[in-house]
């Protein structure tokens, strides 16, 4: 199934992910990484911008969540209050960010960034809505016949779409895809 993602990351004053940000508690590969977390959705074709700024106050830890983030385009995020990053005296952090639609995972190393500026580093992007899949099958009975299966499917999604909705889209490609094995003509079946 299709979702959007983070797929690259700009961070302002840095050129390489093994680096470190005076007055930010993570590292930019811990940073990277927290940026794989954050879900996002939308409906909007071709890349989202996203911008993310903060500051760290005198005496104070300042935690820089998803809820920050500011679109240039139509999106939204799922997990409002996923860390990004922790903000001491001094630090501060400003990063530009890509979102592109997609589907399963696609490792940053596979990405084309080469219009991008040299600095800017690509992350790997999960945009699958699916987060978990349970199946179970068990004997079921039906009047005196006990052959029968029952077959539960319980779904965990990250709330961009329903989880009926997701076994509905999954259907419909697992037909598109097997469709090829029908070898012979079949009646349409009366409405």
């Amino acid at each position: 199934l299709s979702g959007a993602a983070i797929t690259a990351v700009k961070i302002e004053g840095i050129r390489h992910e093994f680096s470190s940000i005076p007055g930010i508690v993570e590292d930019v590969t811990e940073i990277v990484l927290n940026l794989k977390g954050v879900r996002i959705f939308t409906n909007q074709e071709g890349p989202i911008q996203a911008i993310l700024e903060g500051v760290g106050r005198p005496g104070e830890v300042v935690e820089i969540l998803a809820n920050q983030l500011r679109f240039e385009g139509v999106a939204s995020v799922l997990n409002p209050d996923h860390l990004i990053a922790t903000l001491t005296e001094g630090g501060k952090i400003r990063a530009e960010m890509e979102i592109n639609i997609g589907r399963g995972y696609q490792p940053g190393n596979q990405q084309v960034i080469s219009e991008k500026p040299q600095d800017t580093i690509a992350v790997d992007a999960l945009f699958s809505p699916i987060e978990k899949v349970k199946y179970t099958v068990t004997n079921a009975r039906v009047k005196q016949r006990t052959d029968f299966d029952k077959l539960t499917i319980e779904i965990w999604t990250d709330g961009s779409v329903g989880p009926e909705d997701a076994l509905g889209f999954a259907a419909k490609i697992l037909k598109e895809q097997v469709q090829v094995f029908i070898n012979f003509y079949e009646q349409p079946e009366p409405m």
